[in-house]
């Protein structure tokens, strides 16, 4: 019982509540009985958000020493923040993954191949990119130990079979992103994934990511779309989670570019996304091009650009009203190119052209 002004509550067991991390959905689930709570054990992260005592989490872990330095006061402060980190080293940048993976701590499946031919690129670029290219194509991978699987205990918050490795390929921390990757470069590496596809090894993979892009897009407008004054979301891909709702041009263009050639390309994937939903994606896409030719980020242009003048931010620019970028624009209309070699219905003829 809680007494909460002046009123006996009755509150749920803490001990009971379990934090799910999905795609950054964070989902709360109460366990009804002991057989779960023993499967599913209490984490750090959930002890601290439900106000719980963490000075032991677990009986593996050793209890903190009492601090006679400022240095061993910050040594203790980094043990148990380290304790709540939820990016683990699925979302390290694109070398990381591939050290990682050679070191049979990450999975290839993980790690995205190098797009260019090596002698097309700069000098120090190319010698590092020829052997890179070497070790991918073999997969090398260092012999599986006991500790390498305490590494992959230790670097990862999901259980290292359960990680969904053909997401992690995109799957950047934000705070090591200095350079964010071209739409051309997703669309290579698109293209060179197809060519792995015919490869028996990367069949479950390319399932996958196929089973995920059927999950994520976009089933229904949002609530209260008039009142809130949004545009139709139905039939596209987000920026973010499909529960984020937030429609998103070149989200939606590089998605169907990827769906079209993962079921058009490819003899043993599922048709997942029937021609109803590709059709829905196209039809909304082409409504999303402003008279200037170009496409914007989520909705189309509503204000004028002198409204920028009166941007009350001070950090951010060219944020009061939507805009047309070159990047969305290239993403909608090389998907458009693609759909149109693949399913090119009569009506759609003039709208693409």
């Amino acid at each position: 019982m809680s007494d909460y002004l002046g009123i006996n509550i009755e509150t749920t067991d803490k001990s009971r509540w379990r934090l799910e991390v999905d795609h950054g959905k964070q989902t709360w689930h109460y366990l009804e009985s002991n057989d779960e709570i023993k499967n599913w054990p209490q984490t750090a992260c959930d002890r601290y958000w439900l106000g719980l005592s963490y000075d032991k989490i677990n009986d593996n872990q050793k209890e903190y020493s009492s601090p006679k330095t400022s240095l061993e006061v910050a040594y203790n402060g980094y043990k148990f923040f380290k304790q709540l980190q939820t990016v683990d080293a699925v979302a390290i940048p694109s070398i990381g993954k591939f050290w990682l993976a050679m070191l049979n701590i990450y999975d290839w499946k993980g790690v995205n191949p190098s797009p260019l031919h090596p002698a097309r690129v700069w000098g120090p670029i190319r010698a590092t990119h020829l052997s890179m290219s070497y070790l991918y194509g073999r997969k090398i991978a260092e012999k599986m130990s006991p500790l390498i699987e305490q590494l992959r205990l230790e670097l990862f918050v999901q259980p290292y079979d359960k990680i969904d490795w053909s997401a992690a390929k995109n799957n950047v921390c934000e705070a090591d992103i200095y350079f964010h990757r071209s739409p051309i470069l997703v669309v290579t590496n698109t293209f060179a994934n197809i060519c792995l596809g015919n490869d028996p090894e990367n069949h479950e993979s390319m399932i996958k990511a196929l089973e995920f892009l059927e999950d994520s897009q976009i089933k229904n407008n949002p609530t209260y779309m008039k009142q809130c004054w949004r545009e139709s979301s139905k039939g596209f891909w987000s920026f973010s989670t499909r529960e984020q709702g937030w429609a998103a041009n070149d989200c939606t263009a590089e998605a169907l570019k990827a769906i079209l050639l993962l079921q058009g390309k490819l003899d043993y994937t599922p048709p997942l996304i029937n021609q109803k939903r590709i059709h829905s994606a196209i039809d909304n896409l082409i409504k999303k091009q402003h008279t200037n030719g170009g496409f914007s980020r989520y909705e189309n242009i509503r204000g004028y650009c002198w409204m920028e003048l009166i941007n009350p931010s001070e950090l951010l620019e060219n944020t009061l009203i939507e805009h047309t970028y070159v990047e969305c624009t290239s993403s909608v209309m090389t998907a458009l190119r693609i759909f149109s070699k693949f399913d090119l219905v009569d009506h759609y003829v003039d709208d693409i052209e």
